[in-house]
Formats: structure tokens, sequence, C-alpha cells
């Protein structure tokens, strides 16, 4: 009788044990789901729009068959898309436009217009690319040709009085241009144009060479190379060239007064000279205005200095220069010890400074323009606490400013506090 009693006592405390196994798991599922339901409310589904996402054309060397060679019309970095993401709030929120890669792979090809497949990847998988707009992409692929075409050389202007201009010739006569099948089938001319406007000794010239349709309209030349893409032309002229034209002032203004600007209302000239002179060239100067004892600003024409055998085109030689003479102005800023920045400094230290009404006052020097333009807030007052101590500090004042100033100083040179380390509550 007392063992069939303890087997049965055995098979009551096995029943607990398991019941209590079930309730530990149920509960553990229970906080599971719930986790679950608020994470899905921090966290849900949505979707991001990305535009103007670069398209990769892949595959480019496929359009080399053998001897005969393709080109992609378009600037193969000039397709985008616009794509929408679906996926989790947290996920959306890190993906950028840059982790998207856009490719189409050019495969089989026609001459003419050709529709590519985009095709678009994202690095999380546990995101959808949810929309592509558009789909394909048009591009148009034509076929590289060369033709050879003769050159014809054009004079413009008029050469210079008591000089002959002879009959223009090109060499070599024609040049090979080579690019895509529609646009070279369009040349009709290709032109060395040479300006001959006041000619006066035989030069020889490279002149590049310019393509022009049956309308006479300039071809534009990115897709094409012409060879050589410049010919020799001879003709009668003495080389020009533009070079700035430098003001330049002799003498000091008057103590107390600042040239802060020299200008010429004749920024550029154009200048006439043979080659060999023309090339050392680089700008000319103008006969020095006198700014002297100034306290005003000086204006006077002047003239642009040239040396020997040297030409400038125009009527006149004679420029207008501009001195600007300014006053150096000087103008007090006080500041109280709270303006200071302090650097360097712990966050869990105080300061307090010796003297609670302490004021600093800060001088500069500027010409008045620039002192017009300056406040307190141009001003930078800062003491390093690099090498501070707990306790009574005098420390240099460092004072700085971001505009161009012809001095400034202060009145205080060392700046004394207490530092203490805050009390933790």
């Amino acid at each position: 009788m007392t063992s069939q009693k303890y087997l049965k006592n055995g098979e009551v405390s096995m029943k607990i044990k398991n019941d209590k196994i079930i309730i530990q798991v149920i509960c553990a599922l229970v906080a599971v789901g719930l986790w679950v339901l608020v994470m899905i409310d921090k966290n849900p589904m949505g979707e991001k729009p990305f535009y103007r996402i670069p398209v990769t054309i892949k595959n480019v060397e496929a359009l080399t068959r053998g001897s005969t060679s393709y080109m992609l019309m378009e600037n193969k970095d000039s397709f985008t898309v616009n794509v929408k993401v679906k996926g989790l709030y947290n996920d959306l929120l890190k993906l950028q436009a840059k982790d998207i890669k856009a490719t189409a792979e050019i495969t089989d090809f026609k001459e003419g217009l050709n529709s590519l497949v985009v095709e678009v990847e994202i690095p999380n998988n546990d995101m959808k690319v949810d929309v592509i707009s558009p789909k394909n992409i048009t591009c148009t692929i034509d076929q590289i040709v060369s033709v050879s075409v003769d050159v014809l050389v054009q004079y413009q202007g008029v050469q210079a009085s008591g000089f002959h201009l002879e009959y223009g010739a090109s060499n070599p006569d024609s040049v090979i241009v080579k690019g895509p099948r529609s646009i070279v089938n369009s040349v009709s001319s290709a032109i060395a144009v040479v300006n001959v406007e006041g000619m006066q000794e035989n030069v020889v010239q490279n002149k590049p060479v310019v393509l022009y349709d049956n309308t006479n309209k300039e071809i534009d030349t990115k897709f094409l190379t012409i060879s050589p893409s410049s010919v020799e032309a001879s003709y009668d002229i003495l080389p020009t060239k533009t070079v700035p034209v430098k003001p330049v002032f002799t003498g000091e203004p008057a103590e107390g007064y600042k040239l802060t600007d020299l200008a010429v209302d004749m920024k550029n000239v154009e200048i006439a000279a043979p080659k060999e002179i023309l090339d050392t060239i680089v700008e000319l100067e103008t006969e020095p205005i006198d700014i002297t004892d100034a306290s005003l600003n000086v204006m006077s024409e002047k003239k642009i200095v040239t040396g020997k055998n040297v030409k400038i085109v125009g009527k006149t030689n004679k420029a207008n220069v501009t001195a600007t003479i300014e006053e150096i102005v000087d103008k007090e800023f006080v500041f109280d010890f709270s303006d200071i920045e302090f650097a360097n400094k712990g966050d869990d230290y105080t300061i307090t400074p010796i003297d609670e009404d302490q004021k600093i006052t800060v001088t500069i020097k500027a010409t008045s323009t620039i002192m017009n333009k300056i406040n307190k807030e141009n001003i930078k007052l800062v003491v390093d606490l690099m090498d501070s101590v707990e306790g009574l500090n005098e420390i240099l004042l460092s004072v700085t400013t971001d505009s161009e100033v012809e001095s400034l100083t202060s009145d205080t040179e060392y700046v004394k506090f207490n530092l203490e380390k805050s009390k933790v509550e």
C-alpha cells in the first residue's frame, strides 16, 4: 500500500511540473507576440521614392562587331530612372540613392532606335523595388563610317592698305571625317576660315576645320573625329591678341589713409605685333597715376604703355584710371566677461570671474568701408583652458576677427577667474 501511494504522489508531482512548463511556454509566446506587435507599430511597412537614379549602361563592348563599330549617340551617363522601394520604415530610412544600382544591358541591337530594359538592385533583401519608371530607356545606335572631304579655305576681313591678299591654299587639301553614319552623311563641306583684317605680312597659321551641312549650318563635332583637325593656310597678316591692362600707381597716400582699389575702365586691349614679340606679352601697364599725399579718390586718363613694334588695335591708346583712397578709422567695442569663449573646458567645471563687472575694450583700426561692416559678432574673445588648474587662474586672452583690419588691440591681456569642479548633487 505504501508503494502504490508513493507512485501516485510522483505522478501528481510530474503533472504539476509539466503544467508549469506549458504555462512558461505560453507566457513566452505571448511576450514574443506582444513584442512583434509593438515593433510593427514602431517600425511599420512603408515606401520611399527615389528620383533621377543614374542608369549604368552595361556591355558597351557589344557595339563592336568584328571590324564594324557602332556608337551610342546619347551620353551613356545621361540616363536616369525614378524608383519606388517598399520595406520597413527603419530600413527605408537608412536607404540612400547611392545604394540603388540601376543598369541596362546592350544585347541584341539594331542600327537606329533601341529599347533597353532597366534592372534595379538594392542591398537589403528585406526591401523590394516596387516601381521603376521608365522600365525601358530608349537610345540611338549608329554605325561608325568615314569619308574624305575636300577642304575649302575662306577668308574674312580686309587686308591692310598697300598689301595684297594672295590665293588661299590648304595643306592638306582634304580631311577624313569619321563618326556616326547619320552625322557623317550630313556633311556637305569642310571649311577653314582665316581672318585677314589689317594684314601686313605673310604668315602661315594652323586653322581648325569646321564642318557644315547643305543648309550651311555648322555641324556639332562632339561625335566626330576630323583627321587632321586643322590645316595650314598661307596669308599676309600681323597677328593680334587680347591682353589685360594693368593700372599702375606711384607715391603713397596721406598719413591715416590707404589705397584700397586701383581700377581701369579698359580691362583688356587688342594688340598687334610680330609673332615672336606677341608671344612674350601677357599684359600691358598704364602710365603711373600719382597718389602722393592723397586723401580723396584720384582719377586720371593715362596712356597704355607699349613696347617697341607693339601696336594697340583700336581708336585709343589711353584708359581712365581710378585710385580709391579711404581713411583709416578706429572704433572701440566693449565686451563683458560673459562674452569670452573658454576653449577646452570640461563639462563638469564652472568658471567664475574675479571681477564680475570687468569690461574688456577692443580697439580696431580699419578702412571706413570695412569698419561699417564690423560688429561685435565679428570679434572673438577666447581663453584656452588647456593648461588651467583648479582654483585661481590668470590666462592670456586671445582676440581675433574675421575682417581685414589694419590693427586689433585689447586693453586686457590676461583674464583672472576661478575654475571649480561642479558639485554633484
